[in-house]
């Protein structure tokens, strides 16, 4: 269920914002009932992995947040051979 997608909010490069859109776009999709949707957006990730580190978390914690997703997220920076995990909270 690979895709790509295009930058389309801003011109430049921008790695967090660049996160940030394509991790909205791909998350508002779900529970989408347009029959046009492709099947493979419609389903709930069991885990988002991203490529990076505490920036790359933070800016795909922040979409999560926006959508009210609990959906787990880790980063991981190849580089330093680091793993990133949002802090949670234990209630």
């Amino acid at each position: 269920m690979y895709r790509i997608f295009h930058i389309k909010s801003f011109k430049g490069q921008d790695d967090f914002k660049s996160l940030e859109e394509i991790l909205f776009r791909r998350l508002k999709r779900l529970g989408n009932d347009n029959p046009e949707t492709d099947m493979s957006f419609k389903k709930i990730p069991d885990l988002i992995l991203i490529d990076g580190g505490k920036g790359q978390l933070s800016a795909g914690m922040k979409v999560l947040s926006h959508l009210k997703s609990s959906i787990p997220i880790i980063a991981l920076a190849k580089k330093m051979k680091k793993y990133f995990f949002p802090i949670q909270k234990i209630v």
